[in-house]
């Protein structure tokens, strides 16, 4: 199935989220998450003790984490580290880093997100040389560039467009194996191994994506926002 997608998000990110303009000497920027839409339950918290109840408009810091539950999706704007992510039910994801640096005219972004339990779904937009987009999960870590895709804690990882490379460590190994999975394909790793993705688990990435724009949209022209997003399509 040849699939693609257009995601393409021009806001004035300081007016959505309160970061301040950067000064010409290149510096690393702590970027945020917002909550643009969600369903059900969630709480989040700072220092992995105390869980605090996850509302609309809440803005989420590096080092947080979030927990869902039964019948809950979480979707977070994050700005140049993304555009965004949903979180789906009973899941627990970190977002461990979200930093930004400008050089010159490019902005070199590090993204880094983990998995702990459920899935997430999201995509990451094209970034600059330099960048990088890595989701861990136990089982793993799932390097990203450009496209939409599911990343499950139990190592299945599912990609719509471009491609993804997967380092698998079966059974606990210190190094593992990389696996490069194409579009229209996925891990499984029972296998360790890039297969076909079933056309179900496609069409509900699909899904996923193109409801997460939709807020994404709703949530931004509420405040104002110039945007433009497109969704998936066959």
């Amino acid at each position: 199935m040849k699939l693609s997608l257009l995601f393409k998000i021009v806001a004035a990110i300081a007016l959505m989220v309160g970061i301040c303009v950067p000064p010409a000497s290149a510096v690393t920027i702590k970027g945020e998450a917002v909550v643009v839409a969600m369903k059900g339950t969630a709480q989040y918290t700072s220092n992995g003790r105390d869980w605090f109840n996850l509302a609309n408009n809440a803005v989420l810091r590096p080092g947080m984490e979030i927990r869902t539950s039964k019948d809950t999706f979480v979707d977070l704007f994050l700005n140049y580290n993304g555009p965004a992510i949903r979180i789906e039910s009973e899941a627990q994801v970190v977002l461990a880093k979200l930093d930004r640096e400008e050089k010159g005219l490019d902005i070199v972004t590090d993204t880094y997100l983990k998995v702990k339990t459920g899935s997430i779904v999201g995509y990451a937009q094209k970034a600059s040389p330099g960048s990088r987009y890595v989701v861990e999960s136990p089982k793993e870590i799932v390097t990203i560039t450009g496209t939409a895709y599911t990343v499950n804690a139990l190592g299945f990882v599912v990609v719509t467009s471009g491609s993804v490379t997967v380092r698998y460590a079966p059974n606990g190994t210190t190094f593992g194996i990389d696996v490069v999975i194409h579009a229209g394909f996925s891990f499984d790793p029972t296998t360790g191994t890039e297969v076909a993705t079933n056309p179900s688990d496609s069409d509900n990435l699909i899904a996923n994506v193109n409801a997460l724009s939709g807020n994404i949209r709703r949530f931004n022209l509420a405040r104002g926002a110039k945007i433009e997003v497109k969704a998936v399509s066959n």
